[in-house]
């Protein structure tokens, strides 16, 4: 069994499974496998959308269904870049790399620490600060924040290690994602080239 967690609604790859809540799936209530029976999980751009108090269960439950040399890989918002972006008040860093992001002078001229907040779950809109109920970031993650809740979870502390862009450890998931052009849902593959200027990948093995 291959898993991918929030993988969307139109996401398809033979031999794997799609959990997502638009499917009528929500994780935080569990994973509905056996444990050991999942060799393989891809969960990207998801558990950002998680609530802290949920997280910690969700990466155990992952650990649970995985089976022996199981590997899952993460993909998040890497908020070790976004310090440096701010330290540096490098804006252009993300007009030049994600520009469909900043299309509009609105997005454009918004100031960096706005951009931040927002990947952290606050949106400014019409000069207020307003917090997403529902859909949006609801936690965030380093590196080393990450680490530590992995290791929390059961995973070992010498399998567990930063990745890249299509480098997985695994061949199967070094497969770039496919979108659908008219709506930019994926629909295939895995790692988005789109988002990867600002993500974090992490991989780990049980």
């Amino acid at each position: 069994m291959k898993i991918n967690l929030g993988g969307g609604q139109y996401w398809e790859e033979k031999g794997w499974k799609n959990i997502d809540h638009g499917l009528g799936d929500d994780i935080t209530k569990g994973l509905p496998f056996e444990d050991r029976t999942v060799s393989l999980i891809f969960f990207s751009h998801c558990l950002e959308h998680i609530k802290w108090e949920y997280v910690p269960f969700v990466l155990r439950e992952c650990y649970r269904v995985l089976g022996t040399h199981g590997v899952m890989r993460i993909v998040v918002p890497d908020f070790d870049l976004f310090s440096i972006l701010l330290r540096h008040d490098n804006k252009k860093y993300l007009i030049d790399n994600i520009p469909n992001h900043y299309d509009t002078p609105e997005r454009r001229y918004l100031p960096l620490i706005d951009d931040v907040m927002e990947q952290m779950g606050e949106y400014k809109n019409s000069g207020e600060k307003v917090n997403f109920l529902s859909g949006f970031h609801k936690s965030f993650y380093t590196e080393n924040i990450l680490f530590i809740l992995l290791r929390a979870a059961g995973f070992t502390r010498h399998l567990i290690w930063k990745s890249s862009f299509c480098g997985s450890f695994k061949d199967e998931m070094r497969k770039p994602a496919i979108r659908n052009p008219d709506n930019n849902d994926p629909v295939a593959g895995f790692d988005n080239i789109y988002v990867s200027p600002i993500s974090l990948y992490m991989e780990c093995q049980k």
